[in-house]
């Protein structure tokens, strides 16, 4: 694949995972949770694919990024963290991986050519050993500038313009990479901050989103999710919940900007854990239709409510609790949301007709 020499420092960081000797074969990832199918419009993640996350400062990023990677990782597979930005967040990744912790490695890059160089050898290594189902990070993917532009720096003491040097490198690395990438059981997820720049034609309209790396960055990717942290409570000691917004701006599998609100809780105990709560989501969506957009029609809405008869209501300092005559939980015995999905998924027939009405294919 590649004929240049072996990094060391890739080399030393992918010896620490105890690789078997071959793993299943399989092109696609079955998506966890049945509200993942419904924002991606399918059972199953297409490997061999790019998701390109997109969002603001502290939009939870490169925490959705690891969430991704778990998924992965909980079915045999591996990740690998390109980092380009600062020091490194192994106690983020171990919060969110949890018992998966080991089957995910950090590789720290200086400069662009070097994620170009270790992202190819990864890869390399991988297939190599016919591994199936790995997940590779890039954080982010001008992180760091290209080595020209270092080089110049350090020579004059200052920084000069440039000309979409690394814009430029990303497109023509990527132009390359991505037919690589088609052969192989792995995902690229590429984290890339969202930028607002003036509108050149109607400045006084507002301003046009855009992203760092090229325009090219968002054609290459098969998913493309904007991501938004539209809530954020916490409590001194208890940790963090945060509400996090994930829209697929792009899906070249299934129908596009499907948006759905997921909470995110952060407790630190002695020891982070980040836990993303699908089943909360899902039960609120399906209790009275909140969360995703665009909305249901009121049918759709009407028919779930007679398939499910999910009901919600508080449970004091539990939170929200729920209860379904259909599914034999009673008004009194209300339960948490993981309960009631568990119950939920014991009724087969169940899931295949609201993955139908929802258009899960």
């Amino acid at each position: 694949m590649t004929d240049a020499k072996p990094d060391p420092i890739l080399a030393e960081a992918l010896k620490s995972l105890e690789i078997p000797e071959a793993t299943p074969e399989s092109q696609l990832l079955e998506l966890p949770h049945l509200l993942l199918q419904l924002l991606f419009q399918s059972r199953y993640l297409r490997l061999g694919r790019m998701i390109h996350i997109v969002g603001e400062q502290s939009s939870l990023k490169t925490t959705l990024s690891l969430e991704i990677a778990r998924w992965h990782v909980a079915n045999g597979g591996y990740a690998v963290t390109l980092h380009t930005e600062g020091r490194v967040s192994e106690e983020l990744a171990a919060g969110v991986l949890g018992e998966y912790k080991d089957r995910h490695i950090f590789v720290v890059c200086d400069s662009l050519e070097a994620w170009q160089r270790r992202l190819l050898q990864t890869v390399e290594y991988f297939s190599q050993r016919d591994i199936k189902n790995v997940c590779i990070i890039l954080d982010s993917v001008l992180g760091c500038n290209a080595q020209e532009a270092i080089d110049a720096t350090l020579k004059s003491g200052c920084a000069s313009p440039r000309f979409g040097l690394e814009a430029r490198l990303v497109s023509d690395f990527l132009r390359s990479f991505i037919v690589i990438l088609q052969k192989q059981p792995f995902t690229f997820c590429v984290i890339n901050h969202r930028k607002f720049r003036p509108n050149p034609i109607t400045p006084y309209y507002g301003a046009v989103k855009s992203f760092l790396g090229g325009a090219e960055l968002g054609f290459y990717a098969s998913y493309d999710l904007e991501l938004k942290r539209i809530e954020a409570k916490s409590t001194l000691g208890s940790g963090m919940t945060c509400t996090l917004s994930i829209r697929t701006e792009k899906n070249t599998y299934g129908t596009p900007n499907i948006e759905i609100q997921v909470p995110v809780q952060f407790t630190n105990d002695g020891q982070l854990r980040v836990i993303f709560q699908w089943d909360e989501a899902l039960a609120v969506f399906l209790a009275e239709g909140k969360g995703v957009k665009p909305e249901p029609s009121r049918s759709i809405l009407n028919t779930i409510k007679e398939l499910i008869g999910l009901n919600m209501r508080s449970g004091g300092r539990y939170g929200r609790i729920f209860w379904s005559s259909v599914l034999g939980i009673p008004y009194e015995n209300a339960v948490p949301a993981s309960k009631i999905v568990e119950e939920l998924f014991k009724r087969p027939e169940t899931i295949a007709t609201l993955q139908r009405l929802l258009g899960i294919k």
